[in-house]
This record gives C-alpha cells, sequence and structure tokens, in this order.
C-alpha cells in the first residue's frame, strides 16, 4: 500500500491482491477522485474492472474508503453470493500463505498464477469439473502450458514435464480447496461447502526399481 503517480503525475493508492485489489486515484481534468474494483460477474462471468467516482477529491478519505472496501471483500461482504477463484487465492494467500517457508511461498504465488490463467478469475470453484483436471494434467504434462499456465504455441519449445511435477500443482489446488472448506468468514459461513475436486484422480510417479545386490554378492 503506498501512494503512487503515474506518468501523467496524477495520484494513485492501491490496497489488497490482485486481483481483489481496490484502487483509488485521479484522472485528467477530473476533480473528483475514483475507484476501481473488480467484478467477478462482469464479461458474462469471466469478471472485470468497474470504476466510479467518489463525488469528492480528499485522497485520505478515500485511502480509508479503499481499506474498507478491501477487508469487506475479504470478510466475504462483497458479492457473497458467487465466491469466485480469484477471491479464494486472494483469501489463502492473506491468511495461509505468510505461515509458509519463503521458497513454499513462492510457490504459491506460482501456482496462483498457474491455475487463474488455467480456470479463469472469475471462476466459481465448485464448478471445476474432471474435464478440466484431466485437461490440465494434458496440457502441463506436454509442456503446453508452462509453470504460469501461460501457452506455449511452438511444440519445438514446449518443455514436457515429469508426472511429479503435475502432480504436485494437483495437490496443491486440492489441498487450497480443503482450506476453502474448512474456512469460515466473519459472517460464519463456509467459504466453500464441499471440495469439488475430491475424488478425482491424481497421477503418480513412483519410483523405478534399481537392482539391489546382496552383502556377499558384492
Amino acid at each position: 500500500m503506498a501512494d503512487k503517480a503515474t506518468e501523467k503525475g496524477l495520484w494513485s493508492y492501491t490496497v489488497g491482491t490482485r486481483p481483489n485489489t481496490v484502487r483509488v486515484f485521479e484522472r485528467p481534468g477530473r476533480r473528483s477522485l475514483y475507484v476501481r474494483t473488480w467484478d467477478p460477474n462482469a464479461r458474462g462471468g469471466s469478471g472485470g474492472w468497474r470504476k466510479r467516482a467518489l463525488g469528492h477529491a480528499d485522497r485520505d478519505r478515500a485511502k480509508q474508503y479503499a481499506a474498507d472496501m478491501y477487508a469487506k471483500i475479504l470478510r466475504g461482504e462483497v458479492e457473497t453470493d458467487k465466491v469466485t477463484l480469484a477471491r479464494l487465492f486472494s483469501l489463502y494467500q492473506q491468511y495461509r500463505t505468510p505461515r509458509k517457508s519463503t521458497s513454499e511461498q513462492q510457490a504459491d504465488g506460482r501456482r496462483v498464477e498457474m491455475w487463474t490463467r488455467f480456470l479463469g478469475a472469475g471462476k466459481d470453484p465448485l464448478a471445476i469439473s474432471l474435464r478440466e483436471w484431466e485437461r490440465f494434467q494434458t496440457l502441463r504434462g506436454s509442456g503446453t502450458i508452462d509453470a504460469r499456465g501461460q501457452a506455449v504455441a511452438d511444440e519445438e519449445e514446449r518443455k514436457p514435464v515429469r508426472t511429479r511435477a503435475v502432480e504436485a500443482d494437483l495437490k496443491w489446488l486440492r489441498w487450497v480447496l480443503n482450506w476453502a472448506r474448512d474456512w469460515r468468514l466473519e459472517n460464519g459461513t463456509y467459504l466453500l461447502r464441499e471440495n469439488p475436486v475430491r475424488g478425482y484422480a491424481i497421477p503418480t510417479e513412483r519410483n523405478p526399481r534399481r537392482p539391489v545386490a546382496s552383502r556377499d554378492r558384492y
């Protein structure tokens, strides 16, 4: 959270982590400050940014508004009728990720980016299908998408990964969804009523069996 100035010298202030950030800012030639928030229902459910005028030019008031709005989002008081993947990940990164080691926190960031790209920020977590689950295994394993979920169009640039890497990414998502099933919002409701991928198979890489010589033979 910090005051910033754009290339045009316009002031802005942002609270939170993407995509649930709340940004208050100046616009060229406008006296009123504006606020921008993420609407998961925009563009047919794929999500989009919404902005509106605050009706005043007081920066301190705008900063407090942004902080209050972000707190409401995290408490489930905004868009309570729909939990999106983006909102779920934002809560996980705020409350669970900081309890992990530095390397695990970095891995969380990568996987949030990857799964958000693959499933969509506005995705209803409860609607994650077996088809998507298995399609991810194919695309990730073949290198058609990379570790951050970006498509690799050129077949020569694709880098297939071992089953163990795919297994780790799938297990991580299942762990996050388990956490969301047990996490209570401040209004007393659970973030998710169930884990939608419970029962979905996860491929495993077995350690290769190597011949072992006995002490006498050696």
